[in-house]
């Protein structure tokens, strides 16, 4: 159930970076901050001032998708190229992480802070009832998101996202409004990306800074949706399904799977842009005509 969970939740993730990178080309190197963003947000707020987690959750999810549109508002405005964003977005990362490792007192620093397990209130004390919880809410968010997916890619949106990936001068050239759909997706993006990150925090009982750094969340977001497909429904799914099992298999090596991971991204990017969504497509199109 716990890598059913976890499937889910990179799922989510790696959704999130196709809406905001597959869809608009942002390269955001910031996905464990603007997660960690809205986790941090919800549990300090819920542990040391004692408000309710339906109220502080909500709080956190819209604080990261602010920061996210923010990023994408400035990258539009000052016309950074795919490289200076992913250096700001990354700068930004490495602060996170040095900002909550730092403040000890109010985070908990590396050690972190251990969350209640009645903190919602709804979820039963056994850990098969939670787990099961846990795995039906995802999965309804999950199936959410996916239909909404579904529905802006099909849609005028998508047609000004895909216009966007095609040629920016060329979409504005013809009327769109290449700063405001930028802005809807990162805005988008960013939304399930705090909202995942959240769950994520509470679904594991504690929180520490290493959770959502860039080798935890990005790089895994990244293999996963380069491998899959950029930019189609079914790649972020086939993606982490694949990857999140091949994780469980090489946890035991520790730091030794940052490294592999990173190497099959630098792979994935100069040999197999294309995903596995649209290599089985054009592969198994001959023969569906026949």
């Amino acid at each position: 159930m716990r890598v059913l969970n976890l499937l889910i939740i990179y799922t989510l993730f790696t959704m999130s970076s196709n809406i905001i990178f597959g869809h608009t080309r942002q390269l955001f190197l910031c996905h464990g901050a603007l997660a960690g963003i809205s986790s941090y947000t919800s549990i300090l707020l819920s542990m040391r001032l004692g408000f309710s987690p339906w109220i502080t959750l909500p709080l956190g999810v819209l604080l990261s998708a602010g920061i996210g549109s923010l990023f994408s508002f400035l990258s539009s405005i000052r016309r950074l190229s795919l490289i200076l964003l992913a250096i700001l977005t990354l700068s930004f990362q490495l602060i996170f992480e040095e900002v909550v490792t730092g403040l000890r007192n109010i985070t908990g620093g590396d050690e972190g802070l251990v969350i209640r397990r009645d903190v919602f209130g709804i979820f039963e004390q056994t850990a098969v009832g939670r787990e099961l919880t846990y795995y039906y809410l995802l999965a309804v968010i999950l199936f959410i998101s996916i239909y909404i997916y579904h529905r802006i890619t099909h849609s005028y949106v998508g047609v000004a996202f895909r216009s966007i990936v095609g040629d920016e001068v060329t979409a504005s050239f013809i009327g769109v409004d290449v700063v405001k759909y930028k802005l809807l997706s990162a805005l988008i993006g960013s939304l399930l990306l705090g909202l995942t990150g959240c769950l994520y925090a509470y679904y594991n009982l504690f929180i520490t800074p290493s959770m959502f750094s860039l080798a935890s969340v990005d790089v895994y977001v990244l293999v996963m949706l380069v491998f899959g497909g950029m930019g189609t429904l079914l790649g972020p799914l086939l993606g982490a399904g694949v990857f999140t099992f091949i994780f469980e298999i090489l946890r035991p090596l520790g730091r030794v799977t940052t490294l592999i991971f990173g190497i099959l991204l630098i792979v994935l990017f100069l040999y197999f842009r294309e995903g596995l969504v649209n290599w089985l497509k054009r592969l198994l199109i001959p023969y569906l005509r026949q």
